[in-house]
């Protein structure tokens, strides 16, 4: 199966630049991010719930936001006017408006240099995404399945 998803590309090429070239995350911090957030959790056994799950998402954040600045600083890419408006338009798909209302909703972030970031970001990962074939390899079959298929091709031919 094929990954079309745009932002399924993306991550997809976040998550190969991290296998190929995996580095040590700050793992106390993370802890201490983790256990901040769950920490008014009026449970003990949710609360643990809470942080692993906040463990994970902060780690993938973490590992995005090292990789894209990484990214960001070996390739050189002046943002562009008609960049900005592909970039917007997308966001604004994702977003569920027109892109006048998301302009005008966002329009602050958008005058940001953190927002030109963004689509630097994203222009690079499509740069690198473009080079990629991108599928979702089908699981194996294990041996004990493959004989339950058999037996039951056997038993319709059988009754057939």
């Amino acid at each position: 199966m094929r990954i079309k998803n745009i932002d399924g590309q993306n991550f997809a090429v976040v998550g190969k630049l991290y296998v190929d070239n995996n580095f040590e995350l700050p793992m106390k911090t993370i802890q201490y991010l983790a256990a901040k957030e769950a920490e008014n959790s009026p449970h003990q056994q949710y609360r643990q719930y809470l942080e692993y799950q906040y463990k994970m998402q902060i780690s993938q954040e973490m590992v995005t936001m090292y990789i894209l600045r990484n990214l960001r600083d070996q390739v050189e890419l002046e943002v562009t006017d008609e960049m900005m408006e592909e970039y917007i338009t997308h966001e604004a798909i994702l977003a569920d408006n027109t892109v006048e209302a998301y302009k005008e909703r966002k329009k602050d972030e958008i005058a940001s240099e953190d927002y030109r970031d963004g689509v630097r970001n994203y222009f690079i990962l499509r740069k690198l995404a473009a080079t990629a074939d991108f599928f979702i390899p089908e699981p194996e079959q294990a041996d004990d399945q493959i004989e339950d298929a058999q037996l039951v091709d056997q038993n319709e031919e059988d009754q057939a």
